[in-house]
């Protein structure tokens, strides 16, 4: 199933566009589909860029424990000072 798409108007600067139509046609390629791909492989770096769901849990976890450490030498901490 082709996907589906939608007019977009988009002023780009002259200099701009000659660059991306000589890209366009060194990939073979016309010059919406270079600007498409150009968009896309932007966007999928991105979200290849972000922690993934196990990786924000670790994350949490692992400064739950560093918090709970120093909370724990901390009351130790108190205890014996409250003793002295």
């Amino acid at each position: 199933m082709k996907e589906q798409s939608t007019p977009f108007s988009l002023r780009l600067p002259t200099e701009l566009r000659q660059h991306l139509e000589a890209e366009a046609d060194i990939a073979g390629r016309s010059l919406n589909a270079e600007i498409v791909a150009r968009l896309h492989k932007s966007t999928d770096t991105q979200i290849a860029d972000q922690p993934s769901h196990e990786k924000i849990t670790s994350m949490l976890q692992e400064l739950e424990q560093r918090m709970d450490n120093k909370l724990n030498q901390a009351i130790r901490d108190l205890l014996i000072a409250l003793k002295t």
